[in-house]
C-alpha cells in the first residue's frame, strides 16, 4: 500500500467530514439533488486533483530518490555502518512524515481550493485550526529546504571523499600492479638464465662426449700408425681432416654446438672411406713396393721424415684444441659465476620486494595514525580556541578590575591628599596662633618679672622667711593642665587655644595683679601714715599675694616650656611634611622621565611591561592629574592599538606645553 492512496484517503476522509450525517447532506462540491449519488469528485476527478496527485507522485519520486542516494553511499572503511548513516536515515524518515502531510495538505487544498471562513464553518473546521496548518504546513516546508541542503552538502562531502578514496586506491593498485609486472618481468630472466643454464650444460656434455669420441679415434689412428709406417703415409690426409675438424670445433665451440653432432657423422663416414681408401691403398701400395721395392728407397725415407714432421705438427695443432678445450671451460666456469651472481641478484630482489610490501603495510599504519594526530590537533586546537577565549575573556574581566582598583586608588589618594593638604593648613593656622600665644606670654612673664622686682624691692626692709611662704597649702606650685598634641599626622585635636578654664584663670591672675600692683602703691602710703596693726594686715596680705604671684610665675613657666615643646614638635612636622613635599615633586618628575623613556623606546622590549604597569600605579597613587591622563593613554594604547607618534605628541603637549616638539624634560 503505498503512501499516495493513504493520502489520498485520508484527503477524501477530511472532504467527507463536512458535516456529523454524510449520508443526507452535501459538500460544497456536489449537487443538491445528489443525496443518493455518491459524490461527483470521485466519479470524475476535477483538475485540481490531478494537479494535486501529480504533485504526491512527484514527492513520493523525491523520497525514493534521497533513499536511494542514501543507499547508495559509500560505507565506511571498517564495512560497518556510521552515525552519519544512521543520523541520515532518522532525517530521512522525518523527511518523509514532513513530505506526507505536505502532500496531504496540498492535496486538500487543490481539491477543494483555498476555503472561505464561511465554508470551514459549515464544514465545522476551526479557521484558527486551518491558520495554525498552513503555519505548520510553511514551517514543515523551509525544515525540508533546510534539511535537503544539509543532505545535498553531506551527499557532496561522501562524493568528495568517495573520489578522494577511489584516487587513493587507483594509485596503490597502480603500484600493486607495477610491483606485480617487476615480478614477473624478474620471473621470466630466472627462466631464461634457467633454460641457458642447461643450454649450456647440454652443450657441455656433448662436447666431452665428442671429445671422447674424437680421442677414441685418435688413439685408434696412432695406433694405426705405430703398427706400420706405411700406414702413417696412407693416413696422413684422415689425420689432417680430424686435425682441422677438431681445431674448427674447438674454435667454434659457443656459436656452433648444434653442428657438433653433424660434423661428427661426416668424420665418422669420412673415416669409414678413409679406411676403405686405406685398404685399397695398401693393396696398391703393396704391389708397388713389391714392383719397386729397389727404386724407391731413398724416397721412402724421405716420405718418413716428412711423415715425422706431419706428426709433430698434428701434437701441436692437439695442444692448441686442448687449450682451447680448457679456456672453453674457463668460459664455462665464468658463465656458471655469473649465473650463481644472477641468482643472488634475485634473491636480493626478492628481499627488496619483501621489504617493499612491509613499508607499504607501515606507510599504511602510518597514514592512519597520522589521520588520527590531525583529528587530534584539530580537537586540542578547537580546546586551544576555547581556552584562549576563557584567558582572554579573564584578562579583560581582571583589566576592568585593575582599572576599578586604579580609580578607587587615585580617588583614594586625591581624598587623602586633600585631607592632608587640610590638616597642614590647620597645623599652620594653629602654629601662627601657637607663636602669637608665645608672644603674649612672653611679654607678660616681662612684665610679672618687672612687676615682682618692684614688689621685690617695696617689701625689701623686710624679709620674708621660707616657713612663712610655706605655711599656707596653697604655696606649692600647680601644675598647668598641658594642651594635647595632634596624632602621628600632625593634627590637632583642638583649635589650639587655651580652653575655658584656663582662659577664666588667666582672667583671675590678671585681675589679682593688678589688685596686688594697686594694693602695693596704697601699702607703702599706708605704711608710713597707719598704725603697727595695719602693718601686720598688710603684711599677711602681702604674703598671700606673693604666693599667689608664684604660683601664677610657676604656672606661666610651665606654660612657656609646654608651648616651646609644642613648638619644636610642630617645626618638626613642618619639615616633615616640607621633605614630603619634596620627594613627591622628586618622584613625580621621575616618574614623567620614566614615563617619556617609555614612550620614546618605541616599545620594543615586551618585558617592560610589568614595569610600566608597576609606574602607572604609582603614578596614580601620588595624585597628579598629567601622569593619570597619561597613564590612562598607556592603558589605551596598549588595548586598542593607538599610533605611538600621535601618542608622543599628545603626551608632549599635555605635561610640557611651552616646550619644542623635539625636546624632553
Amino acid at each position: 500500500m503505498s503512501s499516495a492512496d493513504a493520502f489520498e484517503r485520508r484527503a477524501l476522509s477530511c472532504a467527507n467530514i463536512s458535516s456529523p450525517d454524510n449520508n443526507t447532506r452535501t459538500t460544497p462540491e456536489m449537487g443538491e439533488n445528489d443525496d443518493k449519488t455518491p459524490p461527483s469528485d470521485l466519479e470524475a476527478p476535477t483538475p485540481r486533483q490531478l494537479q494535486a496527485e501529480a504533485q504526491v507522485a512527484r514527492l513520493e519520486r523525491e523520497v525514493q530518490d534521497l533513499r536511494s542516494r542514501l543507499k547508495g553511499r559509500p560505507s565506511t572503511p571498517l564495512g560497518g555502518r556510521s552515525a552519519k548513516s544512521e543520523d541520515w536515515e532518522s532525517k530521512n524518515f522525518q523527511l518523509e512524515e514532513q513530505v506526507g502531510f505536505r502532500c496531504f495538505l496540498r492535496f486538500y487544498a487543490f481539491s477543494f481550493g483555498e476555503p472561505s471562513n464561511l465554508e470551514l464553518q459549515q464544514r465545522r473546521i476551526d479557521p484558527e485550526i486551518f491558520a495554525d496548518l498552513k503555519f505548520q504546513l510553511a514551517s514543515k516546508q523551509n525544515e525540508i529546504s533546510k534539511v535537503q541542503d544539509t543532505l545535498n552538502k553531506r551527499i557532496a562531502d561522501s562524493d568528495k571523499m568517495k573520489s578522494d578514496y577511489e584516487d587513493k586506491l587507483k594509485k596503490m593498485r597502480g603500484i600493486f600492479a607495477q610491483a606485480s609486472k617487476s615480478l614477473d618481468e624478474y620471473r621470466a630472466s630466472i627462466s631464461a638464465k634457467d633454460a641457458e643454464l642447461e643450454s649450456l650444460r647440454t652443450e657441455l656434455a656433448e662436447s666431452k662426449a665428442q671429445e671422447e669420441v674424437k680421442k677414441s679415434a685418435l688413439d685408434e689412428s696412432q695406433s694405426m700408425f705405430s703398427r706400420s709406417p706405411f700406414a702413417r703415409i696412407l693416413s696422413l690426409e684422415a689425420v689432417e681432416r680430424l686435425t682441422s675438424d677438431l681445431s674448427a670445433q674447438a674454435a667454434m665451440y659457443t656459436s656452433q654446438v648444434n653442428q657438433l653432432d653433424s660434423k661428427l657423422r661426416q668424420t665418422n663416414t669420412q673415416l669409414m672411406q678413409t679406411k676403405t681408401e686405406y685398404q685399397q691403398y695398401k693393396q696398391r701400395a703393396n704391389a708397388l713396393l713389391q714392383q719397386k721395392s729397389q727404386e724407391s728407397a731413398g724416397i721412402e725415407e724421405r716420405k718418413i721424415a716428412e711423415l715425422e714432421a706431419l706428426v709433430k705438427r698434428l701434437e701441436l695443432e692437439k695442444s692448441e684444441a686442448i687449450t682451447n678445450l680448457r679456456s672453453t671451460q674457463q668460459r664455462l666456469a665464468l658463465v656458471e659465476q655469473d649465473l650463481h651472481q644472477s641468482f643472488d641478484q634475485i634473491a636480493g630482489l626478492e628481499r627488496e620486494l619483501e621489504r617493499a610490501q612491509r613499508a607499504e603495510k607501515q606507510n599504511a599504519e602510518l597514514r592512519a595514525r597520522m589521520d588520527e594526530l590531525i583529528a587530534k590537533a584539530t580537537q586540542d586546537k578547537k580546546d586551544g580556541e576555547e581556552a584562549l577565549f576563557a584567558q582572554e575573556q579573564r584578562h579583560a574581566t581582571t583589566l576592568q578590575t585593575l582599572r576599578q582598583e586604579i580609580q578607587r586608588s587615585s580617588r583614594d589618594v586625591e581624598d587623602r591628599l586633600t585631607k592632608k593638604e587640610e590638616e597642614c593648613e590647620e597645623l599652620q593656622r594653629i602654629s601662627e596662633r601657637l607663636s602669637d600665644d608665645l608672644s603674649t606670654l612672653r611679654a607678660d612673664l616681662a612684665r610679672r618679672n618687672a612687676e615682682m622686682e618692684e614688689l621685690r624691692l617695696s617689701l625689701r626692709p623686710r624679709s620674708i622667711t621660707p616657713a612663712e611662704m610655706s605655711t599656707d597649702g596653697h604655696g606649692s606650685p600647680t601644675s598647668v593642665a598641658t594642651f594635647p598634641l595632634s596624632d602621628r599626622d600632625g593634627t590637632a585635636v583642638g583649635d589650639g587655644s587655651i580652653s575655658g578654664e584656663a582662659a577664666g584663670k588667666w582672667g583671675t591672675i590678671y585681675a589679682s595683679l593688678s589688685d596686688l600692683l594697686s594694693g602695693s602703691g596704697s601699702g607703702g602710703q599706708d605704711d608710713q601714715s597707719s598704725s603697727s596693726t595695719l602693718n601686720a594686715e598688710k603684711e599677711k596680705e602681702y604674703m598671700m599675694k606673693l604666693r599667689h604671684l608664684a604660683e601664677l610665675l610657676n604656672e606661666s613657666e610651665a606654660n612657656v616650656v609646654r608651648l616651646t615643646q609644642q613648638e619644636k614638635v610642630l617645626k618638626e612636622e613642618i619639615r616633615k611634611l616640607d621633605t614630603f613635599d619634596k620627594r613627591q615633586n622628586l618622584s613625580i618628575e621621575y616618574l614623567k622621565n620614566v614615563v617619556l623613556k617609555f614612550i620614546q623606546s618605541g616599545d620594543k622590549e615586551r618585558e617592560v611591561g610589568a614595569s610600566v604597569i608597576s609606574v602607572w600605579r604609582s603614578c596614580l597613587s601620588r595624585g597628579a592629574g598629567v601622569l593619570r591622563m597619561l597613564a590612562y593613554m598607556l592603558l589605551v594604547r596598549h588595548e586598542r592599538s593607538i599610533s605611538l607618534i600621535m601618542l608622543r605628541s599628545v603626551v608632549r603637549h599635555v605635561m610640557c606645553p611651552t616646550a619644542p616638539r623635539s625636546g624632553a624634560f
